[in-house]
């Protein structure tokens, strides 16, 4: 299937642009979580690191500024880049 097109000149809805998008984006890449898959295993598509992604969606947790828009996620940010500089060895702020 072609990618090469002309720009669209009008909007779609949702359901058309599904509808156009699967058979050329869907049909032809590579389903990294699939159990039959043995390769690449870091991609980053692991149902537990999708899970995260739809909790930060709903949770609209922007990490930019704690004050207004994710007053726990910063903290929790902090807390793991914590933990990862004591796993290798770096000084951690307390």
């Amino acid at each position: 299937m072609s990618f090469i097109e002309p720009i669209p000149k009008s909007s779609t809805d949702l359901e058309k642009l599904y509808y156009s998008i699967t058979p050329k984006i869907l049909q032809g890449s590579v389903n990294f979580s699939s159990p039959q898959f043995m390769a690449f295993p870091d991609c980053g598509n692991a149902i537990a690191a999708i899970s995260v992604i739809y909790f930060w969606v709903w949770t609209n947790q922007n990490l930019i500024n704690s004050v207004h828009t994710s007053p726990t996620a910063t903290f929790a940010e902090i807390a793991v880049i914590n933990w990862l500089r004591e796993i290798v060895g770096y000084q951690v702020f307390r």
